[in-house]
C-alpha cells in the first residue's frame, strides 16, 4: 500500500480553497441579483422594515 498523507493534505487544501472561492462568488452573485431600493435595509421588506403605522 502506498502512502498518500502530503498528497491528501495538498489536495484537501486546494478544496478547501475552491470552496471559498465558489462560495466568495455566489455571495457576489447573490447581491447582483437584490432588488436595490433605496430604504430597502437587510430585511428586504421595504423603507418600513415591516413596521406598519396605522392613523388612528
Amino acid at each position: 500500500m502506498q502512502w498518500l498523507g502530503p498528497y491528501s493534505l495538498t489536495t484537501a487544501a486546494e478544496e478547501g480553497e475552491q470552496a471559498r472561492r465558489a462560495e466568495a462568488e455566489a455571495d457576489s452573485l447573490r447581491a447582483q441579483q437584490r432588488p436595490r431600493r433605496p430604504g430597502a435595509g437587510r430585511s428586504g421588506r421595504g423603507p418600513s422594515g415591516g413596521v406598519v403605522m396605522c392613523a388612528g
